[in-house]
């Protein structure tokens, strides 16, 4: 039979060796180093991506080609009240088709959570029904 101290020494020995204090201080600094580095890397890949996409908003043309299919007019020339109603009233029928394409699907979404018990249910298709309300009576309320 083993006597104490000698288990306590085999056990011991079967332990892993720790490393010295400096080595881990190097790799905690080289570890310090690489990930400067990927945040480095990082902030240059994110830089680039906004300049990309501030010039793709700026010099592309793609908004301006709606506004002619949906017949709205050019709204820098809009002088007095009743050539800003008149533009209002024009903007009034694309928001009430856009809102009318939605709205099922709001309503819909709404159901399924007041079939499961939601809380906001009743909000959710209150505020459907009230913006169809409101965007009907949109041209109303313009002119």
């Amino acid at each position: 039979m083993q006597s104490l101290t000698t288990r306590l020494t085999s056990k011991e020995s079967r332990a892993p060796r720790r490393t010295h204090g400096l080595v881990a201080l190097r790799r905690r600094e080289a570890n310090r180093r690489e990930a400067r580095r990927w945040v480095s890397a990082a902030r240059v890949i994110a830089l680039a991506e906004v300049a990309v996409i501030t010039c793709a908003k700026t010099w592309v043309a793609l908004p301006f080609l709606f506004k002619s299919d949906l017949g709205i007019g050019d709204s820098s020339k809009v002088e007095g009240v009743n050539k800003f109603a008149a533009f209002m009233a024009s903007l009034s029928d694309p928001l009430l088709i856009a809102l009318a394409a939605v709205a099922p699907l709001a309503l819909i979404f709404g159901a399924g959570a007041l079939m499961l018990g939601h809380r906001r249910a009743g909000a959710i298709i209150a505020g459907t029904v009230g913006a169809l309300a409101l965007a009907a009576s949109a041209t109303g309320l313009v002119n």
